[in-house]
């Protein structure tokens, strides 16, 4: 079944996968452009959420976290035996 899976759906995770990590690294970008670098994780989380830039790199984020997840569900529905 995981070869099935691994074979039908490769591609996709790859996509999903990419998708979800150029989501954090502009949320990241826009939250270190706006962290002062001294509080640490809580300014740089508020930082990432206070920002249009921050938030649609999020968003983006979960998306791809999404397409991940459903990509599974489906090829495990195809493949099932």
């Amino acid at each position: 079944m995981a070869a099935c899976i691994w074979e039908k759906l490769k591609y996709h995770l790859g996509f999903w996968g990419a998708i979800g990590v150029l989501g954090l690294i502009v949320a990241g970008i826009a939250a270190i452009g706006l962290t002062p670098g001294g509080p640490g994780v809580a300014a740089f989380f508020t930082a990432l959420v206070q920002t249009s830039m921050g938030a649609a790199g999020l968003t983006v984020a979960a998306v791809g976290g999404n397409g991940l997840i459903m990509t599974l569900v489906t090829g495990i529905i195809l493949c099932w035996e």
